[in-house]
This record gives C-alpha cells, structure tokens and sequence, in this order.
C-alpha cells in the first residue's frame, strides 16, 4: 500500500512561511552587503583619482628630467589656464589639473607653453574634496626632478571625506583618505586609509 499524503505534500511545492523566512534572510543580507559595496565603490573611486593625479605628477617629473625644463601641474577646470583665483579655489583639485612645459620657467601658464596631459574634473563622493597644502598652488618640477618652492617636509595633495585640514595632524582626523605625499626631492607616494 502507498502513502498518498506523502506524495500530495510533495507536489505541494514550499509554504508561506517557508517563503517569508528566505525572504527575511535576504533582506538581512542587502542591509549588511549594500553600505559596504557602497563604501567600496567610493574607496576605489578616491584611489583611482589618486592614481591618476600620481601618474601626472610622475609624467610632471620625468618630463622634466627629460626636456632639461620645469615642468608644471596645476589645477585647471578648463586644461588650457591654471587655477588662481577665488571661485576656482587653486587648491581645489577635484575640478581637474594640467600638466605643461613651463618654457620660461616663471611658473605661469603662458601663451604658446605646451600642455603635455589635461585631466577633467573628478567625481568625488558628496562630502569629500581634493585640496593641498602648498604654496603656491603649483607643483613645478625643476629639471632635476626636484619639486621647486617645496622644502624637505614636501607637500600633500588630500582627497579626504571630512573637512580637515590637509597635514599630518588634519589627516589624523579623517576617517577615511587617499593622500599623494610629495617629498622636495621629488619623489611621490599614495597614502590610504
């Protein structure tokens, strides 16, 4: 003799409450896996911008060597004028930056001077920026590879989520940055966190 009911609950397929309990799970698991993808995607944004500004400074650099002439990155919204005024804050990086042979070695974007590289704006997160501590709000690079106007502590370019200050003490307090550090000498890293 066969059992009917077994083979009735099988055709049956799952139950409601089977149903609800799977979706439960998976609503549990968006809320857990969707702010930290999202906080990935966002870190992978910011050194990619790093990323991209080091390899202009490092082109900067080696062009210099290269041409035997200063070679300079400046922020730039438009590639074709460095940034120096208020309303185009020059330490606003995020706006973009170019990379041009300074011919005549005044650290002025002039007329007829050639732009090697322009990057346009940057994308950052709402709340983070792009700034630096250098004065003037130049990198020129001298065709030694040295960094002119920068002593031997360097200088930072900061993409940061909170407004701090861009130094050793201001990064301190970000939660989270990708920082280009530049030493006088020319040399260039990224520091993360």
């Amino acid at each position: 003799m066969t059992n009917h009911s077994l083979d009735c609950r099988a055709d049956r397929g799952i139950t409601l409450v089977e149903t609800m309990v799977a979706l439960t799970i998976m609503v549990v698991l968006l809320m857990v896996a969707v702010p930290a993808y999202r906080s990935t995607i966002e870190g992978n944004r910011r050194v990619t911008y790093a990323t991209e500004l080091l390899e202009d400074l490092t082109l900067a650099r080696s062009e210099a060597i290269k041409r035997n002439r200063q070679v300079v990155v400046c922020a730039s919204s438009t590639g074709a004028a460095c940034i120096t005024t208020p309303g185009g804050t020059p330490s606003d990086w995020q706006v973009g930056w170019m990379t041009y042979v300074d011919m005549n070695g005044d650290g002025v974007f002039n007329p007829g001077e050639t732009v090697l590289r322009a990057h346009p704006a940057v994308n950052l997160p709402t709340g983070w920026s792009a700034t630096h501590n250098l004065t003037p709000y130049t990198v020129p690079f001298r065709p030694t590879g040295e960094i002119s106007g920068v002593g031997s502590g360097g200088f930072r370019i900061c993409i940061v989520d909170t407004a701090v200050t861009c130094n050793n003490a201001g990064i301190a307090s970000a939660t989270r940055y990708s920082n280009i550090v530049a030493t006088g000498a020319g040399r260039l890293r990224i520091e993360s966190k």
